[in-house]
Protein backbone atom coordinates (compact mmCIF):
# COMPACT_ATOMS: atom_id res chain seq x y z
CA UNK A 1 0.00 0.00 0.00
CA UNK A 2 2.83 2.47 0.99
CA UNK A 3 4.62 1.37 -2.22
CA UNK A 4 1.59 2.50 -4.46
CA UNK A 5 0.98 5.71 -2.42
CA UNK A 6 4.36 6.74 -3.48
CA UNK A 7 4.40 5.60 -7.09
CA UNK A 8 0.98 7.30 -7.67
CA UNK A 9 2.52 10.92 -5.77
CA UNK A 10 5.60 10.40 -7.86
CA UNK A 11 3.00 9.86 -10.95
CA UNK A 12 4.77 6.06 -11.19
CA UNK A 13 1.37 5.25 -11.99
CA UNK A 14 -1.68 6.14 -12.68
CA UNK A 15 -4.71 7.10 -10.19
CA UNK A 16 -6.72 3.78 -11.96
CA UNK A 17 -3.87 1.78 -11.56
CA UNK A 18 -3.39 2.83 -7.74
CA UNK A 19 -7.17 1.92 -6.92
CA UNK A 20 -6.91 -1.61 -8.62
CA UNK A 21 -4.16 -2.37 -6.50
CA UNK A 22 -5.44 -1.07 -3.50
CA UNK A 23 -8.76 -3.36 -4.55
CA UNK A 24 -6.76 -6.51 -5.19
CA UNK A 25 -4.30 -5.81 -1.62
CA UNK A 26 -7.53 -5.98 0.15
CA UNK A 27 -9.17 -9.04 -1.58
CA UNK A 28 -5.70 -10.32 -1.63
CA UNK A 29 -5.09 -9.93 2.19
CA UNK A 30 -8.62 -10.76 3.27
CA UNK A 31 -8.26 -14.39 1.08
CA UNK A 32 -5.11 -15.28 2.74
CA UNK A 33 -5.91 -14.65 6.01
CA UNK A 34 -9.40 -16.56 5.62
CA UNK A 35 -7.14 -19.52 4.34
CA UNK A 36 -5.22 -19.37 7.08
CA UNK A 37 -7.30 -18.95 10.40
CA UNK A 38 -8.55 -21.69 10.83
CA UNK A 39 -7.30 -25.21 9.26
CA UNK A 40 -10.05 -28.11 9.77
CA UNK A 41 -9.43 -32.11 9.93
CA UNK A 42 -12.08 -34.14 8.70
CA UNK A 43 -13.94 -36.08 11.69
CA UNK A 44 -12.29 -39.51 10.21
CA UNK A 45 -8.75 -38.15 10.84
CA UNK A 46 -9.02 -36.93 14.32
CA UNK A 47 -10.86 -40.10 15.72
CA UNK A 48 -7.00 -41.47 14.61
CA UNK A 49 -5.68 -39.30 17.37
CA UNK A 50 -8.57 -39.58 19.72
CA UNK A 51 -8.88 -43.15 21.42
CA UNK A 52 -11.15 -43.53 24.23
CA UNK A 53 -9.42 -45.43 27.12
CA UNK A 54 -10.82 -46.99 30.69
CA UNK A 55 -10.10 -42.96 32.47
CA UNK A 56 -11.93 -41.76 29.66
CA UNK A 57 -14.75 -43.76 29.45
CA UNK A 58 -14.98 -43.29 33.16
CA UNK A 59 -14.97 -39.93 33.16
CA UNK A 60 -17.98 -39.36 30.39
CA UNK A 61 -20.10 -41.82 32.16
CA UNK A 62 -19.94 -39.09 35.60
CA UNK A 63 -22.60 -36.69 34.28
CA UNK A 64 -22.30 -33.92 36.99
CA UNK A 65 -20.50 -30.82 36.34
CA UNK A 66 -16.94 -31.52 37.13
CA UNK A 67 -13.24 -30.63 35.84
CA UNK A 68 -10.45 -32.57 36.15
CA UNK A 69 -6.49 -31.90 36.66
CA UNK A 70 -4.26 -33.73 34.40
CA UNK A 71 -1.16 -33.39 36.17
CA UNK A 72 1.43 -34.87 33.46
CA UNK A 73 -0.67 -33.21 30.60
CA UNK A 74 -1.40 -30.04 31.93
CA UNK A 75 -1.23 -28.14 28.69
CA UNK A 76 -3.22 -30.78 26.56
CA UNK A 77 -6.84 -29.46 25.22
CA UNK A 78 -7.25 -33.30 24.09
CA UNK A 79 -10.32 -33.75 26.86
CA UNK A 80 -11.83 -31.19 25.17
CA UNK A 81 -12.39 -33.17 22.36
CA UNK A 82 -14.77 -35.42 24.76
CA UNK A 83 -16.36 -31.98 26.24
CA UNK A 84 -14.56 -32.84 29.68
CA UNK A 85 -13.48 -29.42 31.32
CA UNK A 86 -10.49 -29.32 32.76
CA UNK A 87 -7.98 -26.74 35.08
CA UNK A 88 -5.40 -26.71 32.37
CA UNK A 89 -4.86 -26.48 28.55
CA UNK A 90 -3.28 -24.37 25.89
CA UNK A 91 -4.21 -20.85 25.29
CA UNK A 92 -3.11 -18.30 22.96
CA UNK A 93 -4.31 -15.37 25.32
CA UNK A 94 -4.67 -16.14 29.07
CA UNK A 95 -6.51 -14.16 31.70
CA UNK A 96 -4.09 -12.75 33.98
CA UNK A 97 -5.69 -13.75 37.28
CA UNK A 98 -6.29 -16.96 36.80
CA UNK A 99 -2.34 -17.19 35.13
CA UNK A 100 -1.09 -15.36 38.12
CA UNK A 101 -3.21 -18.48 40.40
CA UNK A 102 -1.53 -21.18 38.44
CA UNK A 103 1.73 -19.92 39.00
CA UNK A 104 1.65 -18.94 42.56
CA UNK A 105 0.18 -22.44 43.55
CA UNK A 106 2.95 -24.33 41.19
CA UNK A 107 5.83 -22.06 43.17
CA UNK A 108 4.20 -23.33 46.49
CA UNK A 109 4.76 -26.66 44.83
CA UNK A 110 7.72 -26.57 43.91
CA UNK A 111 9.05 -24.72 47.56
CA UNK A 112 7.82 -27.06 49.74
CA UNK A 113 9.15 -30.41 47.40
CA UNK A 114 12.04 -28.66 45.77
CA UNK A 115 12.71 -32.26 43.82
CA UNK A 116 9.38 -32.32 42.31
CA UNK A 117 8.18 -35.16 43.31
CA UNK A 118 4.62 -33.89 45.24
CA UNK A 119 1.85 -33.54 42.78
CA UNK A 120 1.19 -29.93 42.19
CA UNK A 121 -1.94 -28.27 44.14
CA UNK A 122 -2.36 -30.63 46.92
CA UNK A 123 -0.30 -28.29 49.03
CA UNK A 124 -3.26 -26.06 48.63
CA UNK A 125 -6.11 -28.66 48.07
CA UNK A 126 -8.20 -25.34 48.35
CA UNK A 127 -7.80 -24.49 44.87
CA UNK A 128 -8.59 -27.67 43.61
CA UNK A 129 -11.70 -28.01 45.76
CA UNK A 130 -12.99 -24.43 44.43
CA UNK A 131 -12.66 -24.98 40.92
CA UNK A 132 -14.31 -28.12 40.96
CA UNK A 133 -11.71 -30.55 40.31
CA UNK A 134 -13.19 -33.54 40.63
CA UNK A 135 -10.60 -35.89 39.72
CA UNK A 136 -7.11 -35.64 39.40
CA UNK A 137 -4.91 -37.02 36.51
CA UNK A 138 -1.54 -38.65 37.12
CA UNK A 139 0.87 -41.86 37.44
CA UNK A 140 2.14 -40.17 40.60
CA UNK A 141 1.23 -41.60 43.86
CA UNK A 142 -0.89 -39.47 45.89
CA UNK A 143 -0.45 -39.18 49.78
CA UNK A 144 -3.42 -37.60 50.74
CA UNK A 145 -6.96 -38.76 52.72
CA UNK A 146 -9.16 -36.04 50.67
CA UNK A 147 -7.45 -37.34 47.24
CA UNK A 148 -8.36 -41.51 46.81
CA UNK A 149 -7.25 -43.69 44.41
CA UNK A 150 -10.81 -44.58 42.11
CA UNK A 151 -12.21 -47.97 42.71
CA UNK A 152 -11.30 -50.64 40.28
CA UNK A 153 -8.11 -48.68 39.07
CA UNK A 154 -5.09 -49.09 40.28
CA UNK A 155 -3.39 -46.22 38.84
CA UNK A 156 -3.93 -42.57 36.66
CA UNK A 157 -6.95 -41.32 38.22
CA UNK A 158 -7.97 -40.06 41.97
CA UNK A 159 -11.30 -39.01 42.94
CA UNK A 160 -11.33 -35.09 44.91
CA UNK A 161 -13.49 -36.18 47.99
CA UNK A 162 -13.85 -32.54 49.12
CA UNK A 163 -15.09 -31.11 45.08
CA UNK A 164 -16.86 -28.29 45.69
CA UNK A 165 -20.07 -28.05 43.49
CA UNK A 166 -20.28 -25.65 39.96
CA UNK A 167 -22.05 -23.47 42.16
CA UNK A 168 -22.41 -22.77 46.57
CA UNK A 169 -23.41 -20.49 48.96
CA UNK A 170 -21.51 -18.90 51.89
CA UNK A 171 -22.15 -16.67 54.56
CA UNK A 172 -18.75 -15.01 55.14
CA UNK A 173 -16.90 -12.76 53.04
CA UNK A 174 -13.04 -10.99 53.31
CA UNK A 175 -13.25 -7.78 51.28
CA UNK A 176 -10.18 -7.00 49.55
CA UNK A 177 -9.08 -3.83 47.72
CA UNK A 178 -6.65 -5.05 45.73
CA UNK A 179 -5.55 -7.80 43.16
CA UNK A 180 -2.37 -9.08 45.28
CA UNK A 181 -4.49 -9.05 48.41
CA UNK A 182 -7.05 -11.32 46.77
CA UNK A 183 -4.51 -13.53 45.12
CA UNK A 184 -2.39 -14.05 48.48
CA UNK A 185 -5.69 -14.60 50.77
CA UNK A 186 -7.10 -17.03 48.41
CA UNK A 187 -3.47 -19.17 48.93
CA UNK A 188 -3.23 -18.95 52.90
CA UNK A 189 -3.44 -22.24 53.96
CA UNK A 190 -6.04 -22.11 56.36
CA UNK A 191 -8.64 -20.57 53.28
CA UNK A 192 -11.62 -22.80 53.09
CA UNK A 193 -13.58 -21.82 50.14
CA UNK A 194 -16.93 -23.62 51.03
CA UNK A 195 -17.31 -21.18 54.24
CA UNK A 196 -15.57 -18.30 53.58
CA UNK A 197 -15.19 -15.78 50.05
CA UNK A 198 -12.45 -13.78 49.22
CA UNK A 199 -13.97 -10.60 47.23
CA UNK A 200 -13.03 -7.38 45.58
CA UNK A 201 -14.35 -4.24 46.63
CA UNK A 202 -17.48 -6.34 47.88
CA UNK A 203 -20.25 -3.52 48.55
CA UNK A 204 -22.74 -5.92 49.28
CA UNK A 205 -25.49 -5.93 52.51
CA UNK A 206 -24.33 -7.99 55.27
CA UNK A 207 -24.80 -11.87 55.39
CA UNK A 208 -26.18 -13.73 57.93
CA UNK A 209 -23.00 -16.51 58.28
CA UNK A 210 -25.43 -19.17 58.97
CA UNK A 211 -26.60 -19.96 55.48
CA UNK A 212 -28.30 -22.38 54.10
CA UNK A 213 -29.75 -23.46 50.72
CA UNK A 214 -28.55 -25.40 47.40
CA UNK A 215 -28.07 -24.37 43.70
CA UNK A 216 -29.11 -26.85 40.65
CA UNK A 217 -27.83 -26.06 37.14
CA UNK A 218 -30.45 -26.16 34.78
CA UNK A 219 -28.43 -25.43 31.58
CA UNK A 220 -24.51 -24.70 30.93
CA UNK A 221 -23.05 -22.95 27.71
CA UNK A 222 -20.21 -20.96 26.85
CA UNK A 223 -22.48 -17.86 26.95
CA UNK A 224 -25.10 -18.05 28.95
CA UNK A 225 -25.74 -19.86 32.82
CA UNK A 226 -29.20 -20.88 34.29
CA UNK A 227 -29.44 -21.83 37.69
CA UNK A 228 -32.05 -22.23 40.63
CA UNK A 229 -31.46 -21.75 43.99
CA UNK A 230 -33.37 -22.41 46.86
CA UNK A 231 -32.25 -21.12 50.25
CA UNK A 232 -33.81 -19.61 53.63
CA UNK A 233 -31.05 -17.51 54.14
CA UNK A 234 -30.01 -15.73 51.03
CA UNK A 235 -26.81 -15.30 51.04
CA UNK A 236 -23.31 -15.20 48.63
CA UNK A 237 -23.71 -17.27 46.00
CA UNK A 238 -20.51 -18.81 44.58
CA UNK A 239 -20.30 -19.82 40.75
CA UNK A 240 -17.14 -21.86 39.73
CA UNK A 241 -16.53 -19.90 36.43
CA UNK A 242 -13.78 -17.81 35.78
CA UNK A 243 -14.29 -14.06 36.36
CA UNK A 244 -14.75 -11.98 33.42
CA UNK A 245 -16.16 -8.28 34.13
CA UNK A 246 -16.26 -7.18 30.03
CA UNK A 247 -19.69 -8.24 28.98
CA UNK A 248 -21.07 -10.57 31.69
CA UNK A 249 -24.47 -9.54 33.31
CA UNK A 250 -26.14 -11.46 36.12
CA UNK A 251 -29.88 -11.22 36.49
CA UNK A 252 -31.51 -12.57 39.93
CA UNK A 253 -35.15 -13.25 38.64
CA UNK A 254 -34.93 -10.93 36.05
CA UNK A 255 -33.23 -8.23 37.31
CA UNK A 256 -29.83 -7.17 36.84
CA UNK A 257 -27.31 -7.80 40.09
CA UNK A 258 -23.47 -6.59 40.12
CA UNK A 259 -20.67 -9.46 39.57
CA UNK A 260 -18.12 -9.93 42.08
CA UNK A 261 -14.49 -11.02 41.66
CA UNK A 262 -14.29 -13.89 44.02
CA UNK A 263 -11.12 -15.97 45.59
CA UNK A 264 -9.32 -14.14 42.54
CA UNK A 265 -10.71 -16.38 39.77
CA UNK A 266 -14.04 -16.94 40.25
CA UNK A 267 -17.75 -15.15 40.16
CA UNK A 268 -20.18 -14.72 42.95
CA UNK A 269 -23.57 -12.88 43.08
CA UNK A 270 -25.99 -12.21 46.67
CA UNK A 271 -28.85 -14.12 45.99
CA UNK A 272 -32.31 -13.28 48.65
CA UNK A 273 -33.83 -15.43 50.78
CA UNK A 274 -36.40 -17.95 49.08
CA UNK A 275 -36.59 -19.84 45.68
CA UNK A 276 -34.56 -17.35 42.85
CA UNK A 277 -34.27 -17.87 39.46
CA UNK A 278 -30.55 -16.74 38.21
CA UNK A 279 -28.68 -16.53 34.86
CA UNK A 280 -25.52 -15.22 33.94
CA UNK A 281 -25.21 -14.03 30.23
CA UNK A 282 -22.82 -12.69 27.65
CA UNK A 283 -23.83 -9.45 26.11
CA UNK A 284 -22.91 -10.01 22.52
CA UNK A 285 -24.55 -6.52 21.53
CA UNK A 286 -20.59 -4.98 21.37
CA UNK A 287 -19.55 -7.56 19.24
CA UNK A 288 -22.09 -7.91 16.76
CA UNK A 289 -22.67 -4.26 16.35
CA UNK A 290 -18.72 -4.21 15.45
CA UNK A 291 -19.06 -7.04 13.22
CA UNK A 292 -21.49 -5.22 11.10
CA UNK A 293 -19.50 -1.91 11.48
CA UNK A 294 -16.59 -3.96 9.95
CA UNK A 295 -18.34 -5.40 7.06
CA UNK A 296 -20.29 -1.99 6.22
CA UNK A 297 -16.82 -0.35 6.21
CA UNK A 298 -15.52 -3.03 4.19
CA UNK A 299 -17.90 -2.44 1.82
CA UNK A 300 -17.92 1.42 1.88
CA UNK A 301 -14.54 1.12 1.02
CA UNK A 302 -14.13 -0.84 -1.89
CA UNK A 303 -17.17 1.04 -3.30
CA UNK A 304 -15.44 4.39 -3.06
CA UNK A 305 -12.37 2.67 -4.79
CA UNK A 306 -14.81 1.39 -7.11
CA UNK A 307 -16.40 5.21 -7.85
CA UNK A 308 -13.13 6.61 -7.87
CA UNK A 309 -11.59 4.27 -10.16
CA UNK A 310 -14.91 4.26 -12.60
CA UNK A 311 -14.78 8.79 -12.34
CA UNK A 312 -11.38 8.68 -13.44
CA UNK A 313 -11.83 6.47 -16.48
CA UNK A 314 -14.73 8.57 -17.34
CA UNK A 315 -12.63 11.68 -17.37
CA UNK A 316 -9.83 10.39 -19.00
CA UNK A 317 -12.66 8.54 -21.59
CA UNK A 318 -13.66 11.95 -22.20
Amino acid sequence: VLGLIWAVINKKVSPNLFGFGIICLVVLDLWIVNLEFLKLNPPRNMNRYFQEDAIVKHLISDSSYFRIFPVESFSTNKFSYWNIESIGGYRPLKLRHYQDLIDATKALSRRKDPDKRAVPFIVRPQILNMLNVKYVLTNQKINSSSVTLVPNFNSGIYKNQNVLPKAWIIGKTISVSSQNESLEQTLLPGFNPSETAIVVDYVGPTLDQKVDGNVEVISHYENKIKLNCNSTTGGLMVLSEIYYKPGWKAFVNEEEVPIYQTNHVLRSINIPSGESSIIFEYDTKLWRNSRYLSRASFFAILFSLSLIFWRDRSKNNG
